[in-house]
């Protein structure tokens, strides 16, 4: 149970270069800033590249990008 002078913390596991990851990170933020809450964020990183043994081909990445400026304020 949070008590009201502790800030709730999220721990967030993501890519830090999926811009899906990124997307999701600033939606979080967002919600948190609407709704007044103080929110610490603990982002630690999963880097799909050391998993996948090579980096996520730039001609799937690319459209990724597009499609999620789209989306951001």
């Amino acid at each position: 149970m949070v008590t009201p002078t502790e800030r709730p913390t999220v721990t967030v596991w993501s890519d830090v270069g999926c811009p899906w990851a990124t997307l999701a990170l600033h939606t979080l933020r967002a919600a948190a800033r609407r709704r007044r809450v103080p929110l610490l964020i603990d982002h630690r990183a999963f880097p799909l590249e050391l998993f996948n043994r090579e980096p996520t081909p730039k001609f799937i990445v690319d459209p990724e990008i597009m499609a999620i400026a789209a989306r951001l304020p």
